[in-house]
């Protein structure tokens, strides 16, 4: 029983994760998260799941702007914790 509650959270983990990327991030981020958006950001894929998170977080609260923070701003609002550790796990996945 708890191997499938772990599976059916990974499944709901990756779900998540790929419908979010897809629908907010796949167009300027690439289909694998390999893109430099607009040749100002680093490739999602080459990131850490905290660099991740920091850059998401200071878009939030105007403490990070590589010179995309008015396009970044609005998803980053958007997106809750464990949405952004969702869409990492998913881009994760995208490597292989």
């Amino acid at each position: 029983k708890m191997a499938d509650k772990k599976a059916q959270a990974t499944k709901v983990t990756f779900n998540n994760g790929k419908y979010i990327y897809t629908a907010k991030c796949q167009s300027c981020h690439g289909k694998k998260a390999q893109k430099l958006a607009y040749n100002r950001s680093r490739a999602l894929n080459s990131l850490t799941l905290k660099e991740i998170e920091t850059s998401i977080r200071g878009y939030l609260m105007d403490e990070y702007d590589r010179g995309l923070a008015i396009l970044m701003k609005p998803y980053a609002v958007s997106l809750s914790d464990e949405d952004v550790e969702d869409v990492y796990q998913y881009i994760q996945t995208l490597k292989w």
